[in-house]
């Protein structure tokens, strides 16, 4: 009797040591996520994903009133109002779990470089048909750039307006799904969803910004254009993002996409002006080290020289891409050396899994 009470109390002991080991394993040195969820869902997310919402709908509203009454007046307002949506859609692009993972938000909105034949094909035969996954790069962000600012083209011809109208029409149900969702009860989900094993909410947060960042900003706003991710390494100015746009505006994009990266990190609100609990707290609040020293501070020193590389980018990346090849391969390089710290460093100290796969095992 004593010896079975005796294994009983080692079988308890052992699972009390494995339940607590699995609960540091949830909250590093017992730091409360609350502040930290609660900001980038109240201050960040939703608010940015309001931006869009009306941003979008503004454009759609646009679209079809040109699409009675044809002017360049409001031809005028319409690019303007693109331009508004796509960088609207640069805070938003990093938030691809649930809601937005649930509608493929990001490969419904901005699959480029834009088929552009493809285009052409739906137009001609007046297909607004926009749901197969063959359409994704006919449709989105990149469709409208063609459409609107192909300067060989009349984007006030009655089919080319229709499918204007399908697109702008598409982008704002998708992006008022994403938020009704988050309004309408996935916040309080999120918010409560504490701890760092797969699922939680600061896996699906640190998942969803590297994978961002690490694919569609290091390589599809830098790397692939510049010829950085082909064997051949021969620069792609048409895989540039927005490349029928004449001038900065990619650069544009880039920068912004940028900036959200950062005050995600922070937890800085551009939107409400809050400064708020971020990742860097995290770090600090749980003593992060890399090579001995502050995480955080690693962190930050290599988004500076991020932030000086890109200001060294040409103002017009097509054709500066090729011209000036070498200043977009010391960006991505920044960002490289940035991602090692986002992917090793930061979900070791963490506990959190990185659990998407790259294919070039960076």
């Amino acid at each position: 009797m004593i010896k079975k009470a005796i294994s009983l109390f080692s079988i308890l002991l052992v699972l009390f040591i494995a339940c607590k080991k699995d609960k540091d394993k949830e909250t590093p040195s017992g730091y409360d996520q609350s502040a930290l969820l609660s900001n980038w869902s109240d201050n960040l997310i939703v608010p940015d994903y309001k931006s869009y919402v009306e941003s979008t709908e503004k454009l759609r509203l646009e679209v079809s009133k040109i699409k009675e009454n044809t002017n360049i007046k409001d031809l005028l307002e319409i690019k303007l109002l693109y331009r508004e949506v796509c960088l609207s859609w640069q805070k938003v692009s990093f938030f691809e779990f649930g809601p937005a993972a649930n509608v493929l938000l990001r490969a419904n909105t901005n699959t480029y470089p834009c088929d552009t034949a493809g285009v052409e094909s739906k137009i001609s035969t007046s297909d607004l048909d926009l749901s197969k996954t063959s359409d994704l790069n006919r449709k989105g962000l990149p469709a409208l750039d063609y459409v609107l600012y192909n300067p060989r083209i009349n984007v006030l011809d009655k089919k080319r307006l229709d499918y204007v109208v399908a697109i702008t029409t598409e982008l704002a149900s998708n992006a008022s799904k994403v938020y009704n969702s988050w309004t309408g009860g996935y916040a309080s989900t999120f918010k409560g969803s504490k701890g760092t094993s797969a699922g939680s909410s600061v896996s699906l947060m640190l998942n969803g910004i590297t994978l961002h960042f690490e694919r569609y900003l290091r390589d599809g706003k830098v790397g692939i254009p510049a010829g950085l991710r082909s064997f051949s390494g021969t620069p792609l100015p048409g895989h540039i993002e927005s490349t029928y746009q004449a001038g900065s505006f990619s650069k544009e994009l880039l920068r912004a996409n940028y900036n959200q990266f950062m005050d995600i990190y922070r937890g800085h609100s551009s939107s409400t002006t809050i400064d708020g609990e971020g990742l860097d707290d995290y770090l600090l609040a749980i003593g992060a080290k890399t090579a001995g020293s502050s995480l955080d501070e690693a962190i930050e020193n290599q988004f500076s020289e991020v932030e000086k590389s890109i200001a060294l980018l040409p103002s017009n990346f097509n054709p500066d891409v090729i011209q000036q090849k070498d200043k977009f391969s010391n960006t991505h390089k920044e960002m490289q050396k940035l991602i090692l710290l986002l992917k090793a460093d930061v979900p070791s100290s963490l506990g959190v899994l990185i659990s998407y796969q790259d294919s070039d095992g960076d």
